[in-house]
């Protein structure tokens, strides 16, 4: 049998049984298993940050820019509002996205976490928008203290600060008031 490196470095799957509640009648429209998707919180609390490489990739699909008639494949937790709510777009989603998946990084849990089992695509949308009213709403400094509650002791309260700001520029409503990519290579959480 011969070893594969890539399935060596992997967490083994963890399984859950699915459970139904009381009462409910089971059948076949669920899953028997559910597979857990992220590390466990506090995985990496004992790493050396200075050894571990990121590297984040596109494994889905390109469209040009501005092409309105076709639709990105993003993920919905990662999805701009623009796309939420079917305006045009240009390259800021992008910068939306990653916010949101730098945040996930940073922290372990989603930026937006949602119930996604037995809601329609139009429910789930109207959802994610309403946290996202919400969430920029109660503005940068709920934001900063959100973030800092979720980020290890270690990584100090300047750090946080910076990422903070960092992350905030990334995820503003109206895509006209993100950071673009090359505004944000000069960000202080960057350059510093």
């Amino acid at each position: 049998m011969e070893c594969d490196p890539i399935s060596d470095m992997l967490m083994p799957p963890e399984y859950s049984p699915v459970r139904w509640l009381p009462g409910v009648k089971t059948d076949k429209s669920a899953p028997e298993y559910l597979m857990v998707s992220q590390r466990p919180r506090g995985l990496l609390d004992n790493a050396d940050i200075s050894t571990l490489v990121v590297k984040i990739g596109d494994l889905g699909a390109a469209v040009h820019n501005g092409d309105n008639y076709s639709v990105p494949v993003t993920p919905l937790a990662l999805m701009a509002p623009e796309l939420l709510d079917n305006l045009s777009w240009d390259f800021k989603l992008d910068v939306w996205s990653l916010g949101c998946l730098l945040f996930q990084l940073a922290t372990n849990e989603p930026l937006f976490a949602l119930t996604e089992f037995g809601y329609t695509s139009d429910e789930l949308k109207r959802s994610l928008r309403s946290v996202i009213l919400n969430f920029v709403g109660a503005g940068r400094d709920q934001f900063a203290v959100y973030l800092g509650e979720r980020l290890p002791p270690h990584f100090g309260a300047n750090n946080a600060d910076k990422l903070s700001s960092f992350l905030w520029s990334m995820l503003q409503q109206n895509p006209q008031d993100r950071s673009s990519m090359s505004d944000l290579l000069f960000h202080p959480f960057l350059s510093e």
